[in-house]
């Protein structure tokens, strides 16, 4: 067993390493250098990974074989889902925000190139049950570790693209900073307790850079596919108040 201090030894400086707010991807978005059809293309294609994020996790829950751990990331999948109160899961915020900022034909199906874009497979969210739980965990935990910095970067980005934006349509953004940390804790937690050998601590630290090396390949496919994509809305579109969905 591995305590989560110790555990985050092995793993903060692989996180420090990649530095990821510091990608030119993340720099232009923070400085509002996305037009809003820009941002419109890019939330619409990051919509059916916010929706498989969750799918994923619970198959990587049914992969827990005692009780604790299973509790702990059921409360986990309950905060994603809004503790079940209608119009509040976070796969809903994330659409209240793209109807705020004028996205049409919203769907958690749209075509995002994740299954043929190698570039794309951070989206892709792949758990296969033959892994070791650890492993999988780790790459949940990765998430849960670099979004808490990642989103108030988007959120200063959003409030420049889009001026008159309320805090209620990007609510998605705040409770992510807000919860992601106490995942992150819940997360280390349970791979501790699954994590006995060097040779575990191996396998966690695999997948949890797998994660860092797939959102900067990611970063760098959208910081150019935002440029070459022939946008239609060059003005700023009308905002609308999120509402529930």
């Amino acid at each position: 067993m591995m305590t989560p201090d110790i555990l985050l030894e092995h793993l903060n400086p692989i996180a420090k390493s990649y530095n990821l707010c510091a990608h030119p991807f993340m720099v232009r978005f923070a400085k509002g250098g996305f037009t809003a059809g820009q941002i419109q293309w890019w939330a619409k294609k990051m919509l059916p990974g916010s929706n498989r994020f969750n799918t994923s996790f619970i198959l990587a829950v049914s992969m827990a074989t005692d009780v604790q751990d299973r509790v702990i990331l059921l409360d986990n999948v309950y905060s994603e889902h809004g503790y079940l109160k209608p119009g509040t899961t976070h796969v809903e915020l994330y659409m209240n925000f793209m109807k705020a900022i004028g996205c049409k034909n919203i769907s958690v199906h749209e075509d995002d190139g994740s299954d043929r874009v190698s570039a794309l497979a951070f989206k892709r969210f792949l758990v296969n049950r033959d892994e070791p739980f650890a492993g999988v965990l780790a790459r949940f935990l990765a998430i849960e570790t670099v979004l808490p910095d990642l989103f108030p970067q988007y959120i200063k980005g959003l409030k420049k693209t889009f001026p008159a934006i309320s805090d209620e349509a990007i609510e998605y953004f705040y409770i992510h900073s807000e919860l992601d940390p106490k995942h992150q804790s819940d997360l280390l937690e349970v791979i501790g307790r699954n994590t006995q050998s060097e040779a575990d601590i191996d396998i966690v630290k695999y997948n949890f850079e797998l994660i860092f090396k797939q959102l900067v390949a990611m970063f760098d496919y959208m910081l150019l596919e935002l440029d070459q994509q022939p946008w239609q809305a060059q003005e700023q579109p009308e905002l609308v108040s999120a509402v529930s969905a």
